[in-house]
């Protein structure tokens, strides 16, 4: 059953709430090539965002009038030339709550001085950790990254990160194969337990994210014919109560030239943003956005199944 089949049995509306979150991805590239990326970022992407998009998003930000957290993603957002001119503009206005910095952990290895403008402006770190094992994060990620990451977290550890009340990191669990994640709740537990007895490494939350089936990710279910058993794994897990609580609902994504999308999956699909004006940012306001019906394809199940997924974790 196609997921807006799904959500008319159970007659629900996806339309746009209150927007809380604004989420811009800066580019595709990334200087790994991970096999469950649904943007299928890696070192050979050039899509990248310009000065004038970042500040035509300053421009709508600003604007907005209300208090409004920003996230930022990638690909690697650190490989953006301008991400220092963008973090220090977002602080400078008054209504943006948290800046939330996606990243890979390993970049950072050649780009310290990065670290010091996000602990300078209060940039909460959203850090990728597949899992507590050497073996399954190097499966997933590349050999070495693991190691690359522990090293990592022990020196946002060493200057305050997941210590100092200002200096957030969190943590992304997403499962290494074809099935749902486990409860965040104990495998939050599990990463705290282990990570602090076998590195000494403390950090805020785990967020766990199923795996949506597109990009390298589809791709990799196909290649191994598990594609059509994973779709039905997520419809048969359909939990429509996570649907009132979607990240689309109260999120707007901005992708790297400035279109406007209602969540970074469907930015991947090019399934723009039905406000009935423009795809523009610089052509909209956020009034723009209210009440807009979301557009839906049968990945959604994704963020529906189970325990529900989202960008800031679970949903039940």
């Amino acid at each position: 059953m196609h997921f807006s089949e799904m959500l008319k049995k159970y007659s629900i509306k996806l339309n746009k709430k209150e927007i809380k979150t604004i989420q811009i991805n800066t580019g595709y590239g990334c200087n790994l090539n991970c096999t469950h990326c649904h943007v299928d970022a890696n070192k050979n992407r050039t899509e990248t965002i310009t000065k004038e998009v970042i500040d035509d998003c300053l421009k709508f930000i600003k604007n907005c009038g209300k208090e409004i957290d920003i996230d930022i993603t990638g690909g690697a957002p650190e490989k953006s030339e301008f991400i220092e001119y963008f973090i220090k503009e977002l602080r400078k206005l008054k209504n943006v709550k948290r800046i939330i910095l996606r990243t890979n952990l390993t970049i950072l290895e050649d780009k310290k001085e990065l670290i010091d403008v996000f602990k300078e402006n209060n940039v909460e770190l959203t850090a990728s950790l597949p899992c507590y094992t050497k073996e399954n994060v190097d499966e997933q990620r590349g050999n070495g990254t693991y190691e690359k990451c522990i090293n990592m977290l022990k020196y946002l550890n060493s200057i305050g990160y997941g210590i100092d009340k200002n200096l957030i990191i969190n943590l992304v669990y997403n499962p290494l194969d074809d099935y749902l994640p486990s409860s965040q709740k104990e495998l939050e537990k599990d990463y705290k337990i282990n990570l602090k007895n076998d590195h000494n490494i403390v950090f805020n939350n785990l967020y766990t994210i199923a795996n949506i089936p597109i990009g390298r990710f589809e791709e990799k279910l196909k290649k191994n014919n598990k594609y059509e058993a994973y779709m039905k794994l997520l419809e048969d897990n359909f939990n429509a109560s996570n649907a009132f609580k979607v990240m689309c609902l109260d999120t707007i994504n901005i992708g790297y030239d400035g279109n406007v999308y209602d969540c970074d999956f469907n930015q991947m699909k090019n399934l723009l943003s039905q406000n009935g004006k423009s795809y523009y940012i610089g052509d909209l306001t956020i009034d723009d956005f209210k009440d807009n019906n979301i557009p839906v394809e049968d990945y959604c199940y994704g963020c529906t199944a189970g325990e529900g997924s989202s960008c800031q974790g679970n949903l039940s």
